[in-house]
Order: C-alpha cells, then sequence, then structure tokens
C-alpha cells in the first residue's frame, strides 16, 4: 500500500460521488474518480488502487455491453466479477440503493455492500479504513 491510501470511485452520480470524494481526500486518501464503467477497467490498472468504491447501477458502455448488465441495473455486478478475476484480495465497496443487491454478489470478505442512504460521505473514510485493515 501507497503511504496514502488510493481510492478509486466508479460512479456515474456526479454529485454524491463529489461529497464522497472530498471525504476521503480530506482524511488523506489520494482518489481518482471514474464516471462510467468503461472507463473504469483502464482507470483500475492505471491507478493501482487500495480500495474500489463501486456503483451498482450505471450506464452500460461499448465494452461493459447492456445486455449483460440488465440495462445498467448490474453494470457494478459486472465490473466486480472482471475486476475479482485479475485483483482478487482489493477490497470493494458497493454503494447501491437496491435492497437486494447482497444477493447479487458472490460471499467476499474483501466486499461491502452498503446503501447509499445509510453510508453519509463522511463515514465512507471510516468504511475504507476499516475495509483495508483487513487481513
Amino acid at each position: 500500500m501507497s503511504e496514502n491510501p488510493k481510492v478509486l470511485l466508479i460512479d456515474d452520480d456526479l454529485l454524491p460521488t463529489q461529497y464522497y470524494y472530498y471525504a476521503l481526500r480530506v482524511k488523506n486518501f489520494d482518489v481518482e474518480h471514474c464516471l462510467e464503467a468503461d472507463l473504469a477497467r483502464d482507470k483500475w490498472k492505471e491507478f493501482k488502487p487500495d480500495l474500489v468504491v463501486l456503483d451498482m447501477m450505471m450506464p452500460p458502455g461499448i465494452r461493459v455491453e447492456a445486455q449483460k448488465t440488465k440495462e445498467g441495473l448490474h453494470s457494478g455486478l459486472l465490473l466486480y466479477e472482471w475486476l475479482r478475476r485479475d485483483f482478487p484480495l482489493t477490497p470493494v465497496v458497493v454503494l447501491t440503493h437496491l435492497l437486494s443487491a447482497g444477493a447479487l454478489f458472490p460471499k467476499d470478505a474483501h466486499l461491502r455492500i452498503v446503501q447509499k442512504a445509510h453510508l453519509p460521505p463522511t463515514q465512507l473514510p471510516v468504511l475504507a479504513e476499516e475495509m483495508l485493515r483487513k487481513p
């Protein structure tokens, strides 16, 4: 891990993501933000984050095909599956409005699924630190 932990935010909803971004920056995290699923894979490889915060629902792109994501409802799930293949131990926080999102993801010690309504921006750095401490 780098001196300051690196967090990649993957979310197409700019306004709440700005609050998460600044809450992490204030607590000395290095943060990169990616607005779309297609660019997230490239950004992940380039930035090499210590933690990823991933939105569950994003518009599908060209590489993240619409039919495989249920028109974007599962874009986060598809990205998670891809990222897990290459980075099995990187902690991931999935943010969602879906109450049943937990049933879609496999059991994973390095995964937390959190409803956006229950995670004020000031709590994200606390959750990030907790996830980064896990063995």
